[in-house]
């Protein structure tokens, strides 16, 4: 008698309930998993080879390092939203290193973007395009950087993404309200970190209840709605802390101590620039605003540019130009990552306008938003006219992918640059100092990073003031340690360095490094 034969599926790898035709390793769980361990890898790799913790950082790490002392009082006054000082104070309580233990837990939640973002793609694009859509995000510099480092941009990234992501499936037919719900929830977290977040609700709001108003919207209008108003509701409760934090801490309801949203408008600059023109200030007025535009928007296209990495956004470019039109739920899907795109775009334009200042972490929602479009230009690579003839026809798809990993292995190379000496020579002066304060030490100064490696509490230098003025303020807070760097203190407060000896200080440390020297001085009692 004849050994009955195998089933069709004996000794094939076992089938996943998200792709029953596809192998577990090929399905877009397992791709997204890999995307955020090879994520994880980088920004641990950035972490491992920093040499010292950004200027910024060393404000959310004095913030975690209250919070986890116990010093509510001291956490809840830091002057940036919470969420990146509450993280990195996790594993200070545990015992952990703090700026190492920080970096580790910022990390871990920054890592996920790179997922969040190919699940994103894969609404909206092919499979191929989300894959390339996601190792950019996964290894391109910005992102990388932002994600390994005690900075509050890797989590929001996260969130942001998985935001899109949720509102991407919500805008689906017949799909349940409750992703509109995620989508509010995940944006709504965003702003603990980033007040801007609230913008990835705003957009998939916006689109939910232009879908309602439309045509033909007929049974979908209720659920619609229903998302509309769960979306709404979950970004409100998600970011009322912040908001109870904003108005308990600062008074009223700014959404940073930097700056106001309301603040941050073209709108806000045209007024100042009016009343200036009205107390007869030369060369201010509208005029000013208009001739200064064109420079702002140069500018911020500069620093989207450097978020994604010049590569990846001539890729984007080339995903805008190629594929803008599409049909059905995948026609959402790039609405709402192009409403997002513009929304943080505008934000971060309004902070130049008003601030004169942008760096490429603020456009970094942006470039989440903008990476689809870059996974899409990658696969369209081979098709383009002067390129078709060097590909065989049938390997479009083989070309599109090795164009895609030479993307990644370029920006990739980039991202694990070592940043320079500057960072390792002010930890290093700072670990010098710290031998030299006593507990609770005040240290006055430019160079917050040092004085967070002496171990001291920092304060900078009162802006705009005279030499008189910045040992009078040293003597008045009590500061013991005055910390200079000559090259920068000779900019913003000329004349101070020359006043730093016997009888009004005394230096006793001085440190070269990284291009820079520092000098530490004992602010000595008055008289």
């Amino acid at each position: 008698m004849a050994e009955p034969r195998p089933p069709p599926e004996a000794g094939r790898p076992a089938r996943s309930p998200w792709c029953p035709r596809c192998p577990w390793w090929k399905t877009d769980a397992a791709a997204a998993a890999g995307l955020a361990l090879l994520a994880l890898l980088a920004r641990l790799t950035v972490a491992g080879t920093a040499g010292a913790v950004p200027k910024d950082a060393t404000v959310y790490l004095r913030g975690a390092r209250a919070l986890a002392d116990g010093d509510w009082v001291g956490g809840l006054l830091a002057p940036y939203p919470l969420g990146t000082s509450w993280v990195a104070s996790l594993p200070a309580a545990l015992g952990f290193d703090l700026a190492a233990g920080g970096s580790l837990a910022v990390a871990l939640l920054s890592a996920p973007a790179a997922a969040f973002v190919f699940l994103l793609a894969r609404e909206g694009w092919s499979r191929p395009a989300a894959l390339a859509a996601g190792l950019l995000a996964a290894v391109a510099p910005s992102p990388a950087r932002a994600g390994g480092l005690v900075l509050s941009q890797g989590p929001h990234l996260t969130l942001v993404a998985a935001a899109l992501w949720a509102g991407a499936r919500a805008l689906r037919p017949g799909a349940s309200p409750g992703w509109a719900l995620g989508a509010g929830l995940s944006a709504g977290t965003a702003a603990l970190f980033r007040e801007e977040g609230l913008l990835a609700a705003g957009a998939v709001l916006g689109l939910l209840l232009w879908r309602t108003a439309r045509p033909g919207a007929g049974d979908r209008r209720l659920r619609l709605a229903a998302g509309a108003a769960l979306c709404a509701a979950g970004a409100a409760a998600a970011a009322l802390p912040q908001v109870s934090h904003a108005s308990s801490v600062w008074g009223d309801l700014a959404v940073s101590r930097k700056k106001r949203l309301a603040a941050v408008t073209v709108g806000e600059r045209l007024r100042h620039e009016s009343e200036a023109a009205a107390r007869g200030d030369p060369g201010r007025g509208p005029g000013t605003l208009a001739a200064k535009l064109p420079g702002d928007v140069a500018e911020t296209g500069r620093a989207l540019g450097e978020a994604l990495h010049p590569l990846a956004a001539a890729a984007a470019l080339l995903g805008l130009l190629a594929g803008a039109r599409a049909a059905g739920p995948a026609r959402d899907a790039r609405l709402l990552a192009a409403a997002a795109a513009g929304a943080f775009s505008a934000i971060a334009l309004g902070l130049q306008v008003s601030l004169d200042y942008l760096s490429d972490r603020h456009l970094l929602p942006a470039a989440a938003a903008l990476l689809p479009w870059a996974g899409a230009g990658l696969e369209g690579l081979p098709r383009l006219p002067r390129l078709a003839r060097w590909v065989r026809p049938g390997l479009e798809g083989r070309a599109a992918a090795i164009a895609a990993v030479v993307a990644a292995a370029v920006l990739l190379a980039k991202t694990l640059i070592p940043v320079g000496e500057r960072r390792a020579a002010e930890r290093e002066t700072g670990l010098a100092l710290r031998a030299r304060l006593a507990p609770g030490d005040l240290v006055l100064g430019n160079l917050p990073r040092l004085s967070f490696y002496a171990g001291g509490r920092g304060r900078f230098l009162p802006v705009g003031a005279s030499p008189d003025g910045v040992l009078a303020y040293a003597r008045g807070t009590g500061a013991v340690i005055l910390v200079v760097d000559p090259e920068d203190t000779g900019r913003t407060h000329p004349g101070l360095v020359a006043r730093l000896a016997p009888p009004e200080a005394e230096e006793i440390l001085r440190s070269a490094g990284g291009g820079g020297e520092y000098r530490i001085y004992r602010v000595l009692p008055a008289g």
